[in-house]
């Protein structure tokens, strides 16, 4: 079982933001990271400690590609976008938004909040206040991530995973995407 293995993965890190490097185009076991570029940051704080726990929250076969955090308007609370794909079943790659809750910043566990399946009609746009709303099958839903650097970071991964999802033409109908429901089925906060 692909669960139990432990894979190692590396990302990059900004202000607010952890961005994961690619490796292979299979899917595989990732249940633990190191750090190989981690900027060191005063506000790095409790993220790397929050993405192993979010990494326990996905499906062994499904990736984090990309984790912001996003201002929050209860001061405890700690709120994450988090962009995750996996291998669908045209063995294409498939791109999915996750709203991610920690109750605080101590908590060792976190809830599903939103589940976003990225289509081919997704529409990313400026609100020109720090922050994007995004469109998708008549849903809309606004992101403020916490700096400039973690806002440019998820726009830049989400108009490449949005190419993908035109590129291979995914409708809410088609056989893609499928596997976001697993993730739907646990939407608890």
């Amino acid at each position: 079982h692909l669960g139990n293995q432990s894979f190692s993965e590396s990302f990059f890190m900004v202000k607010g933001a952890a961005l994961f490097l690619q490796q292979g185009s299979g899917p595989q076991g990732q249940r633990t990271y190191q750090q190989c570029h981690h900027h060191h940051h005063k506000h790095a704080g409790d993220l790397p400690q929050h993405l192993q726990v979010m990494i326990n929250l996905l499906r062994s076969e499904d990736r984090i590609k990309l984790a912001v955090r996003l201002e929050s308007i209860l001061p405890d609370r700690v709120r994450y976008m988090v962009v995750v794909y996996s291998v669908g079943r045209q063995d294409t790659e498939e791109n999915i938004l996750l709203g991610i809750d920690f109750t605080n910043k101590e908590s060792k566990s976190c809830t599903i909040g939103m589940v976003l399946p990225l289509w081919s009609d997704t529409k990313i746009h400026l609100d020109g206040d720090g922050g994007f709303s995004m469109s998708t099958a008549a849903r809309i839903h606004i992101f403020k991530p916490v700096s400039v650097q973690a806002m440019w970071s998820a726009l830049q991964v989400l108009h490449k995973a949005c190419e993908v999802s035109r590129r291979y033409n995914y409708y809410t109908s088609g056989m893609a995407l499928s596997w976001a429901t697993y993730y739907e089925s646990c939407i608890s906060s």
